[in-house]
């Protein structure tokens, strides 16, 4: 199985105030800010600020969609002739001695197209451990996807114009370009165009 790291957008935590302040300075904006709030002066700057945290509560709400880890059981063999798992119906993985002392497994099941030709291994553990990584990606290649990184919603959000028009009226004076601007810096980017 993967690890996941969690990682969720926030607004006004210090951390992502400092990465806005960074990016709108390499852009050259205005910094200048009222001397009680933490709001900015320039229009412009305000309006990329506030394009900013409506791209970053846009993502935060994509990634808190809750995906159930994928729990993968273990194959139960039974022994035999040839020893055999059947995980679900019409699936039946087969493990067996072979020549030289090696072991084979395989699976068979009612739709062909899906068999695994006969692999061979050193041993019995190395051949059911095979099969097993098998039937893990089998079952994990049908499970949802893990959410969205911040990264990964802004280039969703780049290739979606309407999503794009949405944040422009939540971020209200920055507009189309400047809410593409801000998606690019969260994308890691400039040569996206949106």
């Amino acid at each position: 199985m993967t690890e996941q790291t969690e990682m969720k957008p926030g607004t006004c935590d210090g951390i992502e105030q400092d990465a806005f302040e960074e990016w709108a300075r390499g852009q050259g904006m205005n910094m200048n800010q009222h001397p009680l709030h933490y709001l900015f002066l320039d229009p412009v700057t305000n309006g990329a600020r506030q394009a900013w945290k409506a791209g970053l509560m846009h993502c935060k709400e994509r990634m808190e969609v809750e995906t159930p880890a994928v729990a993968v059981k273990p194959l139960q063999w039974e022994p035999g002739i040839v020893d055999w798992a059947r995980p679900l119906p019409g699936m039946k993985y087969v493990a067996c001695s072979s020549e030289g002392g090696k072991w084979s497994w395989w699976l068979e099941g009612e739709d062909r197209t899906h068999a695994v030709q006969r692999q061979v291994c050193e041993n019995e553990a190395a051949a059911k451990a095979e099969a097993q990584k098998d039937f893990d990606q089998r079952i994990i290649a049908h499970s949802p996807q893990p959410p969205l990184s911040p990264q990964e919603a802004a280039m969703v959000l780049l290739d979606d114009a309407s999503a794009v028009e949405r944040l422009a009226m939540a971020g209200a004076s920055a507009g189309r370009h400047g809410i593409a601007t801000v998606l690019r810096a969260i994308a890691g980017g400039s040569d996206h165009e949106g």
